[in-house]
């Protein structure tokens, strides 16, 4: 970095002193939901990942947070993790499991999934 013209010193960074940092919680999901039941199903309905059908789009996820080179069963289990790690809460997980039974209203274990929470 080079300043001309320049008299009195300034600053090129702020540091966070005295201020205080919110920790944020993590989402908690029930220690009981079925994550690999979710990612069978997932993975079978939406053979090609998360952008399967835009799912996670119409589900207000946020695309840019997932590993889009993955594929398929890989591509679910990598997003779900994201989710269950504090990518996302559950109230997220009921809209993308709303969404999922409004293409497939039938499936029992997208059902029962979605019933659990």
């Amino acid at each position: 970095m080079k300043a001309t013209q320049l008299e009195m010193n300034f600053p090129v960074a702020l540091g966070t002193v005295g201020k205080k940092q919110v920790a944020i919680e993590p989402p908690t999901f029930s220690s009981q939901f079925d994550w690999k039941r979710l990612e069978v199903a997932l993975a079978e309905l939406y053979p090609l990942g998360p952008v399967d059908r835009e799912l996670w789009l119409r589900s207000g996820g946020d695309l840019s947070r997932l590993k889009l080179n993955l594929t398929g069963r890989t591509a679910w289990f990598s997003s779900l993790m994201y989710l269950r790690q504090g990518g996302g809460d559950s109230a997220f997980l009921k809209t993308l499991l709303s969404e999922a039974l409004s293409d497939f209203p039938n499936h029992k274990s997208l059902s029962e999934l979605a019933s659990s929470l």
